[in-house]
């Protein structure tokens, strides 16, 4: 999957107003920071960023991994239902500093579901919703929500608020982006049964891109979420109301307790790319590849371009030691993890059995039979793939992998591969 977290790659689009500040301004845009006079939080790794696209716009909100599933690899998300409102595609993240190229664990979303009684209203009680997502496994941190007994009690409970959102109020001067998770603590100070109204400490507030984050309490002696950020006051700087947990058991428990997807190619694809697991650390290794993440980075670019075959043309030329890392790692990982269950799919089918081809198909396949082994070592060194593409490249003839490979194929594929076996392939 893309990059989907590092927030530099969408630093021009416009993001959506993710915590609404009145029945007036829900339309409005702002950038996304941090919580207004809030902490940097290094700590609740279960609070989990979530970059929603709409149309070619992308809004940011928060949200609370509640549950996970070790055997089914499933995960559940609890957040705002007025955050997934229009929403095509929900990127879900798990870090400290989403900007950061290590320590931030991507995770694919298989589906989202909004409470069925929320109807868009500003301080609709049903502001809530659950994104699984998949890839995660028995060390994917969650924190465990109030179910029935919150505990909490007008003027008295002490709560603390975790999110991605905005550390100015709107109409300030937003400065450089931040990326970074934050918190605040405050006091209860309205509770119904449906919402509970928080002042915040320092006159500070949650704000934009705090929505569906959690409002946290001990609860029989365990930190748990008793609230969803739902909506503020004003400019950010009047009471934040959350939407309880307590009121929604019954819908947080239909989505945790329904039927788990099907297994299927795309779903192992997805799984295997997510959270640590293999095409997720292949990535992380693209990303210490100076080749292998200048290509990536540039053939990301190419989706926006006008003339997307030219810019990835263009991206091969000016990473030309890239493509060996970025199809071991990106392109092919996911259909080797899942060999099974992509047994029929075309597109897996279509990948090169030994990590790469050699021009012709009937010498790609007499490779296969007799020069496997050279061809998967030379597929995964970038400049004996190189060599393979172009042998005019400088070097080529003293690359071990590259001799071994036209050795074999000279002695076993000569009538096959000729005239390529000395050449290489265009």
């Amino acid at each position: 999957m893309a990059d989907l977290f590092r927030f530099l790659s969408f630093a021009a689009a416009a993001l959506p107003l993710a915590v609404a500040c009145s029945a007036v301004e829900t339309t409005s845009r702002s950038e996304e920071a941090q919580i207004i006079t809030g902490t940097r939080d290094t700590g609740h790794p279960a609070v989990v960023a979530l970059q929603i696209q709409v149309t070619r716009s992308y809004a940011l909100c928060t949200g609370t991994m509640i549950a996970a599933n070790p055997e089914t690899r499933i995960g559940y998300v609890l957040t705002a239902a007025h955050c997934l409102t229009n929403a095509k595609k929900v990127f879900v993240a798990a870090g400290s500093d989403m900007s950061a190229t290590k320590g931030v664990l991507n995770y694919s979303v298989v589906d989202f579901t909004s409470h069925p009684k929320y109807d868009g209203a500003v301080s609709s009680p049903y502001d809530v919703a659950i994104v699984r997502v998949t890839g995660v496994d028995a060390t994917t941190a969650t924190l465990g929500y109030a179910s029935a007994n919150d505990g909490l009690v007008d003027q008295t409970s002490r709560v603390v608020s975790v999110g991605f959102g905005t550390t100015v109020r709107p109409g300030e001067d937003a400065g450089t982006k931040n990326t970074h998770k934050e918190l605040i603590g405050g006091l209860v100070t309205k509770l119904s049964e449906s919402q509970v109204a928080v002042t915040y400490d320092a006159e500070g507030d949650i704000c934009h891109g705090d929505s569906g984050g959690p409002v946290l309490a001990q609860v029989n002696g365990k930190e748990t979420v008793v609230g969803v950020h739902s909506f503020v006051t004003g400019r950010c700087e009047g009471a934040g109301y959350s939407v309880r947990t307590q009121l929604h058991d019954d819908f947080i428990k239909s989505i945790l307790g329904g039927e788990t997807p099907a297994p299927s190619c795309g779903l192992c694809k997805q799984t295997v790319a997510s959270g640590t697991n293999v095409c997720a650390e292949a990535r992380t290794k693209c990303t210490d590849d100076a080749d292998c993440d200048g290509l990536r980075t540039c053939l990301e670019a190419c989706t926006d371009a006008a003339d997307p075959g030219a810019c990835k043309s263009a991206c091969s030329e000016a990473h030309p030691f890239g493509a060996a890392a970025y199809n071991t790692y990106l392109v092919y990982c996911a259909c080797k993890a899942c060999d099974d269950a992509c047994s029929t799919d075309t597109t897996c089918a279509a990948y090169p059995k030994c990590g790469m081809a050699l021009g012709a198909s009937s010498c790609t396949a007499c490779g296969e039979s007799a020069c496997c082994a050279e061809m998967s070592a030379c597929g995964q060194d970038g400049h004996c793939y190189r060599c393979s593409k172009d042998p005019s490249t400088p070097g080529c003839e003293s690359n071990e992998l590259y001799q071994r490979l036209n050795s074999c194929r000279s002695t076993s594929c000569a009538t096959q591969c000729a005239p390529q076996a000395d050449a290489g392939n265009p």
